[in-house]
């Protein structure tokens, strides 16, 4: 939950925005690929359907928004992301630029004129918060000559691209990529960028030290001088930090990590009661440096030195694909009341009664409407297991009769926009007719407020087949708004959820000079179980699985960044109760009690949450929530949330607390309460399918040759599947293709034989499976063959005499060794004197390996030879020198 008053300030200063020439918004178009191609998502199994686009269902709603995104046309823009801080920057002069933070606690600035860089000290503030602010003096600023505006022209899973222009001629591009500790710039045409800084060149990287001790690191292809760096269109600029305590083997591994990065994925699963993720940074096999956070391990070995954060130290690791895997928790809708005794019970059905009229009533917006929503499914499912059916009717009655206006689409397009959910075209989302904390106008919160209507429908859903179809179009829509499967022309890719942070953000404009932000850890965790029950009950075990993937790593972050904080003695606070990128604090957008900002990472105490919040220990919730409730407690702000939590340690206590309070939250009932301290878990779930693993192996090899890829499925126990049908895919320019399907032997175990492509980044492959009753879908890890180069041959064949400034006609062959023809392009160059070469043009050859080329014979002769840089497939190589002697003219 964001605070109103907050998003207030920010729309009165948002609203004073001009509309940023030459960058349109765009409203429903896809993202396009930019200098490189977008790669799609990770190996996520097909859903068995295809949900109706959010502006297809939905009414369209003038957008709330006041400064429209930059982007490029045909870019969907991110919202509720780590880079939508910089999409969505106020153009007018005052307006500070915000910073964006990638990995290795690294941050730039993205302006008009170009962009800072910067590695932001860790200081305390108080004694309440941690932030990396950012300064101008440890900045180095970048400055593409004759810039005037930037747009984001290309994103995917992790990375994404800000291009500068000067009026409309493309400059260059910025790509940052989350985790990855730097920054790299291309040019689009030759150019000197400026540099404010004075350069110290060591070996191969140049650096700057700031006053407060950083170093900032610049490798390029280009060249370092007259303040600036002259690039030639295609070269590249990339900025590092130096880690402290950086040994000099971390800074040849970082300055050898330097390399482009040509798109990125995310590759997940859940099984074997494990959430994985994988993180791939395609680079055409060249190794790079991915930073591994507090809640991380990728099982490789990491630098020395280390970079600081504000929720904790970064560790570099060297790779192309790094995977970190986190306990599965089970969703859960009802609570557990085996354990309970029969004065228990009739306590519970007594107070069930005395609730019921209090929750058949509604707000009108998207919050507290949809925690009106689940307060009322929650007193449904315990009229159920209480025995009370009539309890159960009338609350099922308004809550149907509730969500057939809201999840009325056809009404919403013809009638009074009252309870409504409509697109807004311009950013790409699904917004309601209010705007509760900013829900449309800053795009805040939409996975906490979606999240509460999910659960709902999957609880009615469950119970009654037909409300799934009822409610389908319109849920889905929300569904796919929150935590899209991929992007497409009218949502995108899990809006909030951040795969390499592995939590959501709440601040749908990206938020200010901190960065992005969520409060509520613990209600984007309810969101990702009404997902995984809405899932559930609508047949979409894909989404399911998604859901449950979400809900793991937001469990494992909130335990390693909310329940336990880094540096807690500077901040001498029990928790943290807002996580920033570049800060951590014990603050709420709308209290300052301790009641407050314990409860926002309690609510709303879902079944789905008991286990983890047990999971953290009596000992740990007795030191947070008993502080709670010394004095005067009972008119504490979400005091009833925490009466809860302290339940889990001492059951007896907080009963008798929750029936002294005067109120409960309007997201919780009495019977409620009650019933989570008695009982203090959810039921257990239906025994699923048993967890499935699915390898590839793919070794390398040249060009031109098959791989063999092997594939074995088996249980998470190494038991075979046999009889699977297993789908082959490969990429393509960036995009997966199916390339066959092989079927398991009784050892679990295929095969097949794919030809070796001659680019790199062509011969990764992946393997599914869909799964059956018995067993779960599964999916391999994407997996490259890495190429072996071979050895390239050149000649140069032509006349041995000219007459002096004649053109002659020289043919060149480019072949590999084993004699297969090279088509590319070759660097020609000439020498008068035979020592000293010089570049004047290049040739390129065609399929044949062939090429010509026209050239003029000076008075002294010339010879000419032709130069191959290595490409993914064959080594760099030199001609002899082809000799043309020149003859007297006349």
């Amino acid at each position: 939950m964001t605070d109103p008053r907050r998003r207030r300030r920010a729309l009165v200063a948002l609203a004073a925005a001009l509309v940023l020439a030459g960058a349109p918004a765009t409203g429903t178009a896809t993202a396009a690929p930019g200098p490189t191609p977008a790669p799609t998502p990770g190996p996520t199994p097909t859903a068995p359907r295809a949900p109706s686009a959010a502006a297809d269902v939905l009414p369209e709603f003038p957008t709330r928004v006041p400064v429209p995104p930059r982007v490029a046309p045909g870019v969907m823009p991110p919202t509720n992301s780590w880079i939508s801080g910089a999409v969505y920057a106020r153009p007018e002069a005052d307006a500070p630029d915000p910073p964006t933070w990638v990995g290795g606690g690294l941050a730039f600035r993205s302006h008009d004129d170009g962009f800072g860089v910067a590695l932001p000290v860790v200081r305390g503030f108080g004694d309440y918060a941690l932030l990396q602010s950012w300064e101008d003096a440890q900045a180095l600023r970048l400055t593409p000559p004759g810039a005037t505006t930037y747009r984001l022209t290309r994103w995917d899973d992790l990375s994404a691209d800000l291009t500068w222009y000067a009026g409309t001629t493309e400059l260059g591009t910025l790509r940052a990529v989350e985790g990855w500790p730097y920054v790299m710039y291309t040019a689009a045409s030759d150019q000197s960028v400026g540099v404010n800084r004075a350069l110290t060149t060591t070996g191969r990287r140049h650096t700057w030290q700031a006053g407060t001790g950083q170093v900032l690191d610049v490798v390029t292809t280009g060249t370092v001088g007259g303040g600036g760096i002259a690039l030639d269109a295609g070269e590249t600029v990339h900025v590092f930090g130096t880690p402290q305590g950086a040994t000099a083997a971390d800074v040849t591994a970082l300055v050898d990590g330097a390399v482009p990065v040509l798109g990125t994925r995310t590759e997940h699963d859940v099984s074997g009661g494990r959430a994985r993720a994988t993180f791939v940074l395609q680079t055409g096999g060249r190794p790079t440096v991915l930073t591994q956070m507090p809640h991380q391990d990728y099982g490789r070995p990491t630098l020395t030195g280390r970079w600081e954060n504000a929720t904790g130290w970064a560790h570099g690791a060297v790779g192309t694909s790094f995977t970190t895997t986190v306990k599965a928790w089970d969703v859960a809708s009802r609570l557990d009341l085996s354990t309970l005794d029969d004065a228990q019970l009739a306590l519970l059905r007594d107070q069930v009664r005395a609730d019921v009229d209090g929750v058949l009533e509604f707000p009108a917006d998207t919050y507290f409407g949809g925690k009106a929503l689940y307060r009322a499914a929650n007193l449904y499912l315990l009229a159920g297991q209480l025995g009370l059916p009539d309890e159960a009717a009338r609350t099922k009655a308004a809550m149907t009769a509730e969500l057939d206006v809201w999840l009325d689409a056809d009404r919403c397009a013809t009638e009074r926009r009252d309870r409504c959910f409509g697109y807004d075209a311009v950013t790409g989302t699904v917004v309601p007719d209010g705007d509760a904390f900013g829900v449309s106008s800053s795009l805040n919160d939409h996975h906490f407020h979606y999240g509460y209507f999910l659960y709902a429908v999957g609880v009615l859903g469950r119970d009654e087949p037909a409300l799934v179809e009822r409610y389908r179009e319109t849920a889905d829509v929300l569904a796919q708004d929150v935590a899209g499967l991929e992007t497409t022309g009218s949502t995108i890719q899990r809006r909030a959820f951040d795969d390499w942070r592995g939590h959501s953000w709440a601040n749908g404009t990206g938020g200010g000079m901190d960065g992005n932000d969520q409060e509520s850890t613990s209600e984007a965790m309810n969101a990702w179980a009404g997902l995984a029950l809405w899932s559930e009950v609508s047949g979409d075990p894909v989404q399911q699985e998604h859901a449950r993937w979400m809900l793991a790593f937001e469990a494992a972050t909130a335990r390693a960044y909310w329940w336990n904080p880094y540096r807690a003695s500077t901040l001498r606070s029990p928790i943290v109760s807002m996580v920033f990128q570049g800060k951590s604090t014990y603050e709420t957008w709308f209290s300052a009690d301790a009641s407050a900002k314990t409860a926002i990472i309690v609510i709303p105490m879902g079944p789905s949450q008991l286990e983890f919040l047990s999971s953290l220990g009596e000992e740990r919730i007795r030191e947070v929530a008993e502080p709670l409730f010394a004095g005067d407690y009972a008119n504490r702000p979400l005091i009833d949330w925490n009466a809860a939590l302290l339940g889990l340690a001492d059951p007896e206590r907080a009963l008798a607390i929750a029936q002294g309070l005067p109120r409960v939250d309007n997201g919780n009932t009495r019977s409620y309460l009650y019933a989570v301290i008695m009982a203090g878990a959810a039921e257990s779930p239906v025994v699923a399918p048993v967890a499935t693993r699915l390898r590839l192996t793919a070794p390398s090899g040249p060009a031109d040759d098959p791989v063999l890829l092997d594939l074995a499925l088996e249980t998470d126990e190494g038991s075979p599947v046999p009889g699977a049908r297993l789908v082959v895919e490969r990429q393509r320019a960036g995009r997966w293709e199916a390339a066959g399907a092989v079927v398991t032997d009784e050892r679990g175990r295929a095969s097949t034989r794919l030809v070796r492509a001659r680019t790199a980044r062509d011969n990764v492959f992946r393997a599914r499976w869909a799964g059956d009753p018995s067993f779960t879908a599964s999916a391999s890890t994407a997996v490259t063959s890495t190429l072996v180069r071979r050895r390239s041959v050149l000649t140069v064949r032509g006349p041995d005499r000219a007459r002096a400034g004649r053109r002659v006609v020289l043919q060149v062959g480019w072949a590999t060794t084993s004699g297969a023809a090279v088509d590319g392009v070759l660097r020609l160059q000439r020498s008068v004197d035979g020592r000293t070469w010089r570049r004047v043009g290049a040739v390129r050859t065609d399929r044949r390996g062939r090429g010509a080329v026209r050239v003029v014979v000076p008075r002294t002769g010339a010879r000419w030879r032709v130069v191959a840089v290595s490409t993914d497939w064959t080594w760099g190589a030199r001609s002899a020198g082809h000799r043309v002697r020149a003859t007297a003219s006349g």
